[in-house]
């Protein structure tokens, strides 16, 4: 018999959402004999207050009686989380996008044996973040990652416009799963278009903004993308000021479905206004800002912050303002009194490590930034701050299908657990979204599961994820995805993910990231030994697994991936050109393009054209 169940008096949107799944999936398969009655769906709003001074925000309790089970939380966002929690007690896996394998038979003594019976199951961090730069967001991959309990999803502004917000479905599946929006990012020019204002009001832009000069492009077009737009705002400013909030409350009021906006400014050191006014909200304005070693404009960024917050929130109440630490504004201000204390702010902090896992947060060639710069920040901002890193891209990595789990795990454990950060964001940002899940979905997998449990065990983690993409082959996936886990954790120190030179003139026109001459090849960090042992695992568990389709389809992206790197690993740049050509045309065959340049795109260009 299945179990009855009995929602709370009055679910939300994502209640109701919570209710439909768990029925979907009782009714999909078989319960054994062990199986409760009824199962009651609980909101225990005091819950918000535990004795022992935690908060679940998002988390559950699973309450077990003789003959009755109660998902207890303190949000509906929880109850989700608790019935996917009970989900997978009960044998079901979500290892892939639009794959999941469950039993015939749910296996309720084992749900009841493996929990942690009438304990809240707590998140480690209190938003699990998603950051798509550029790729548009597919129903199976949200579908995917609202099981990973993933909570926010964070996109740039042009790209909101022409994913989420113009694609009702996507934006309905992100209520129904509680998942937060937060839109915005780069580019004050987004929220202040020159070719709207500029015109009227060159005042309003920094000194050396192209606006003073009569330049007056549309925000993100190709000629000027406002994320790299050649200026800031005049922050001083108070009729831009007011104007500029305006618009932020006009976007919260035409897309309720954003709840936070992030307003970082442009993407590239400097471009700050030198007018007198401006100069005068910094208590040092020839500080440098050790970062960049440009003059540090962390006081005036945050006053205008503090004051664009404050106008949002007094007309949209559950609106929320991202800060951010980075750049010539990572440094905390000397005037700390600048620095925002309401809890509508959320904050972002990195570094100029730039997310390359081989390097991470903790480790000794980060430690002495992160410990004078993060440590300062939570000091000084009581709220939510989370930290950002590449965890699951392939912005530092070409085309490898490495694995991070025990690096993204000891990354985490120092953010939280020594730093005190309490949210955490991983940027997604180089090729379509496709391709990436090819090379990174183990990574995604890691991060969603390492974010809502940090402790976690890599070897435990990589044994359920190997288990649910090939039952009858686990030891092989495993063997495949540990191998991997062991060469990212190695840590090369002659290769860092990206080594920078100081761009010439020319490159600096033709692209902001031209100064970027090195990524992570395959040969950095892996012999042939290496990929023969990789290359035995995979084919041994693709072969003996050929009627199992959930394993074939998941494997064949996996082998699609190896393929790529195989490639790449095997090239000789000094063969004859023949050889090249016929090489190279068979990578740029199986590849996708990247938003993001450089990687694996640019370096066969530079086969072909060796000079």
């Amino acid at each position: 018999m299945k179990p009855q169940i009995i929602a709370m008096d009055s679910p939300d949107r994502v209640g109701d959402f919570a209710c439909a799944e768990l029925r979907k999936y009782l009714d999909r398969s078989d319960s054994d004999s062990a199986a409760p009655a009824k199962i009651e769906l609980f909101i225990q709003q005091n819950a918000l207050n535990l004795p022992s001074g935690e908060s679940p925000l998002d988390g559950f309790m699973l309450e077990w009686a003789m003959s009755s089970l109660r998902i207890v939380a303190a949000r509906p966002k929880g109850l989700l989380n608790g019935i996917y929690g009970l989900i997978e007690l009960l044998g079901c896996r979500f290892p892939f996008p639009g794959i999941e394998r469950c039993p015939e038979k749910l296996d309720w003594v084992n749900a009841r044996k493996s929990c942690n019976e009438n304990t809240w199951n707590i998140p480690s961090f209190n938003h699990r973040i998603l950051h798509f730069d550029n790729m548009r967001l597919t129903p199976e991959m949200i579908d995917w990652i609202g099981k990973l309990r993933i909570n926010m999803i964070q996109q740039p502004l042009h790209v909101f416009v022409k994913d989420i917000g113009a694609k009702l479905e996507l934006a309905n599946m992100l209520q129904d799963r509680g998942i937060e929006l937060n839109v915005g990012c780069h580019g004050f020019d987004n929220w202040l278009p020159p070719k709207r204002y500029a015109a009227d009001h060159p005042e309003w832009y920094a000194t050396c903004h192209a606006a003073r000069r009569g330049e007056f492009h549309e925000a993100n077009d190709e000629k000027l993308p406002a994320e790299f737009a050649t200026g800031q705002l005049c922050l001083s400013n108070r009729k831009m000021i007011a104007e500029f909030s305006e618009n932020v409350i006009s976007f919260f009021r035409e897309h309720p479905e954003v709840r936070t906006i992030s307003l970082w400014p442009n993407d590239a050191a400097g471009g700050w206004c030198t007018c007198r006014d401006c100069l005068a909200l910094e208590p040092d304005p020839d500080r440098l800002d050790p970062q960049t070693g440009s003059p540090s404009r962390s006081a005036s960024y945050l006053g205008f912050i503090g004051q664009v917050g404050k106008i949002v929130h007094a007309e949209i109440h559950d609106a929320r303002i991202e800060f951010a630490a980075f750049s010539d504004f990572s440094t905390p201000p000397l005037n700390t009194r600048v620095v925002p204390q309401e809890d509508y702010f959320l904050g972002f902090l990195v570094d100029d490590f730039f997310g390359c896992l081989f390097h991470g947060h903790g480790e000794s060639w980060n430690r002495d930034r992160i410990e004078t710069s993060h440590r300062k920040w939570r000091a000084l901002f009581p709220g939510e701050i989370y930290a950002i890193g590449y965890y699951a891209d392939l912005c530092k990595v070409m085309d490898i299908p490495i694995v991070f789990t025990t690096k993204i795990r000891a990354d985490m454990a120092y953010l939280k657990d020594e730093i005190g950060i309490n949210s955490i964001n991983t940027l997604v940002v180089c090729a379509n979204l496709d391709y990436l899940l090819n090379f990174s979905f183990v990574n995604l997998y890691s991060y969603a599961a390492l974010a809502w449990n940090h402790l976690r065990s890599s070897e435990s983690l990589l044994n359920e994820l190997a288990a649910a993409i090939c039952p009858a082959q686990r030891d092989s996936v495993y063997r495949y995805l540990s191998t991997w886990d062991q060469l990212g954790e190695s840590n090369p120190d002659k290769h860092g993910g990206w080594v920078w030179i100081e761009p010439d003139e020319q490159a600096k026109k033709d692209s902001p990231w031209s100064s970027v001459i090195h990524f992570l090849r395959a040969g950095d960090l892996i012999d042939a030994a290496t990929v023969t042992k990789l290359e035995t695992f995979l084919s041994k568990a693709r072969t003996h697994t050929a009627d199992d389709l959930i394993a074939q389809k998941i494997l064949e992206r996996m082998s699609n991936a190896f393929l790529v790197f195989k490639k790449m690993h095997a090239f000789d740049p000094d063969a004859p050109v023949e050889q090249r050509t016929t090489d190279i045309k068979q990578i740029r065959e199986l590849v996708t393009p990247r938003v993001f340049p450089g990687g694996t795109m640019a370096l066969l260009e530079k086969w072909e054209n060796p000079t």
